[in-house]
């Protein structure tokens, strides 16, 4: 039985989707309930939906940077449907209002939940194996993706030019230094990443989902594209400390197959910066 409170997202979300909306898109959605609603990255509107057959499905609807996200999600995902396990994109549209995905949603939980009996190292296996392979990819295949570092820093470029960065929040965290003399910085630093490996780009626990030791779907691919191994590397080193605690990173790097004293800690210090930008960032306007 729906709740007053799903009952009222049913009703916004049907009453306000935009008049360019694809036929089929708005026919699938009054098929569907909603099961659930969550705010999404960059204050993107983020729908869990439930088919009449009970096959779940997941319904992104943004503006703004998050668009732009939702725009470079349904490529990558288009990329990777046989090389790697992605959610299978149902829709993507472009309307006057904003910019919507829809996503079959995957089986299994995210890799930060332990089920009984299971333990954090094999979590943190199963993630570094998981990362492994999407990196081995790019050696195997020829992708037509973009440059993941340039887009991340076009995007931080426009929220600064929107005033949407926390100025205050942001020097806080930074040691008094602005948001703008860091996104300089990163900008002389960027051409010492490499381009040639396809990244995640959020690679962290929630979006990576499991069952025991299978990996089931990485998800939230929004800042995927070409670029260096570190990037991915800087944020399931954040996940997994947050998580389970920093001597699990010795371990993730062992089932990724690399040494941690090869890890270039500059890079890895680099793509931290990075992150200030999105943990200090306004309503997305």
């Amino acid at each position: 039985m729906k709740t007053k409170t799903t009952m009222l997202i049913i009703t916004d979300l049907l009453e306000n989707l935009a008049i360019d909306t694809p036929k089929e898109i708005v026919e699938l959605l009054y098929k569907c309930e909603v099961s659930e609603y969550i705010s999404g990255r960059l204050g993107a509107n983020v729908y869990r939906l439930s088919q009449p057959d009970g096959c779940g499905l997941f319904l992104k609807l943004a503006t703004g940077n998050a668009a732009l996200e939702i725009a470079t999600e349904q490529n990558i995902i288009k990329t990777l449907y046989q090389l790697f396990p992605v959610p299978k994109l149902i829709h993507f549209a472009e309307t006057s209002s904003y910019t919507l995905i829809i996503t079959e949603e995957l089986e299994g939980y995210p890799a930060y939940i332990l089920k009984e009996n299971e333990t954090g190292e094999e979590a943190v296996y199963v993630v570094g194996k998981a990362l492994k392979k999407l990196h081995n990819i790019s050696s195997l295949e020829k992708l037509n993706l973009p440059n993941g570092l340039d887009e991340e820093l076009k995007q931080i470029d426009i929220a600064l030019q929107k005033s949407l960065i926390d100025v205050a929040q942001f020097q806080e965290k930074n040691s008094g230094r602005t948001p703008s003399e860091v996104f300089n910085q990163l900008c002389r630093e960027q051409q010492t990443h490499q381009t040639g490996c396809i990244t995640h780009g959020d690679y962290c626990l929630p979006n990576i989902l499991r069952q025991g030791l299978n990996l089931s779907g990485v998800i939230d691919w929004g800042k995927a594209g070409m670029g260096d191994f570190h990037r991915d590397f800087s944020s399931i080193e954040g996940s997994i400390i947050r998580n389970f605690g920093d001597k699990m990173v010795q371990l993730f790097y062992e089932a990724y197959g690399v040494s941690p004293c090869d890890i270039e800690r500059d890079k890895i210090l680099f793509y931290k910066k990075m992150d200030q930008f999105w943990y200090c960032l306004k309503m997305a306007q």
